[in-house]
């Protein structure tokens, strides 16, 4: 069982993919522990990334660890949605193509969330 991701639209989103698609969070990095990944299963590809991170890596003032995902959509959806509040250009991603989302607070509503789940898996 997931004991690192708590946050409720980290929750919901991960049930979403595991009801949708089968997926479930594969944590890939030992010396990583907060961060995992879903991905197809036929191509291994990524579609998402769950991370732990400092505000700070986002380039947000406060210090304090916050639930992101990492989420690959159509780079004009990148350029409309980045705010640099809640949905940045991507953390250790390629910035053209992906996003991060902060799971935890407010964010886009879980309709949103989803939306931008199915589309990143459909880039994947």
């Amino acid at each position: 069982m997931n004991a690192v991701f708590v946050s409720q639209n980290a929750l919901m989103l991960c049930a979403y993919a595991k009801e949708k698609y089968g997926d479930e969070l594969e944590f890939l990095w030992q010396k990583f522990p907060k961060y995992a990944v879903l991905r197809k299963k036929e191509t291994k590809k990524w579609y998402a990334a769950f991370l732990v991170v400092d505000k700070t890596k986002l380039g947000l003032k406060e210090s304090s660890d916050v639930e992101i995902i990492n989420l690959k959509l159509d780079q004009q959806d990148v350029l409309a949605f980045v705010d640099n509040q809640f949905c940045f250009k991507a953390y250790h991603m390629n910035k053209k193509h992906w996003i991060s989302i902060l799971l935890n607070g407010k964010t886009f509503a879980p309709k949103q969330l989803c939306k931008f789940l199915d589309e990143s898996y459909a880039l994947a």
